[in-house]
């Protein structure tokens, strides 16, 4: 900026010069006229016009310079950044080997994870019911992990949950038995518990109920009930 400056002032001072020249060869003491005058001053003009256009030239392709500089960090940062994330993925998740095995179907005995490897790290494709059956195509070399077929794509599931049969006693039947156990043995109590009993007929009679009173199956407690009297109200003994 400095260096543009001093060629603008030396400029005006050798235009100056000329003028006075021009002056003193004409014999003349009398200033410029004016039209001299407007000449110089145009010529002064268009030179700092060229050398301020110059200048934003300069700065323009400067600010162009950082720009590309900056973006091309930028991107170089990310770039690495991503390639660090992918390869640590890749790292907990280990190479492996599959043993093709003749295909067999069998039955997970739980709700089953279907995943795109042979671990809990890889993404999940989806789930296998309890008894669902799903064909099983290769086991996994040193683990418990096997391949399967699922939803028209190759998956992989944990060997320790599938079964050659479907699993025949669900939790709900297990507690229906244990209830119906449960029933049968209280039925078989009562009977034990329920003495034999006769009857003597006699002459029908009116009777009332002396407090509200239970009617019963049998001349027990142990008997259900068929509903019950309020008090003072008639019934007739047989």
């Amino acid at each position: 900026m400095l260096k543009k400056t001093g060629i603008i002032l030396l400029a005006l001072v050798m235009l100056a010069g000329l003028a006075e020249g021009i002056n003193t060869y004409a014999g003349s003491t009398e200033s410029l006229t004016g039209t001299a005058i407007e000449a110089i001053t145009e010529k002064v003009t268009e030179f700092i016009a060229e050398v301020t256009t110059e200048k934003a030239a300069e700065t323009t392709e400067a600010v162009t310079e950082n720009v590309t500089e900056v973006t091309i960090k930028a991107t170089t940062e990310a770039t690495a950044e991503v390639t660090t994330e992918k390869a640590a993925e890749t790292t907990t998740q280990k190479k492996f080997t599959v043993k093709d095995i003749d295909k067999k179907t069998m039955y997970p005995t739980m709700s089953l994870n279907v995943r795109k490897g042979p671990g809990t790290s890889y993404d999940s494709l989806g789930s296998l019911k309890k008894n669902q059956a799903v064909t099983v195509t290769g086991t996994v070399n040193d683990s418990h992990w096997v391949r399967v077929e699922f939803n028209g794509k190759t998956g992989y599931a944990s060997g320790k949950y599938l079964s050659d049969k479907k699993s025949e006693a669900t939790t709900e039947k297990v507690k229906e038995t244990a209830e119906a156990k449960k029933e049968t043995t209280k039925t078989e109590t009562k009977k034990e518990t329920t003495p034999s009993y006769s009857v003597k007929d006699i002459e029908n009679k009116t009777m009332y109920a002396t407090t509200d009173l239970n009617v019963r199956k049998g001349p027990g407690t142990s008997y259900g009930t068929m509903g019950a009297l309020s008090y003072a109200q008639k019934v007739t003994v047989t």
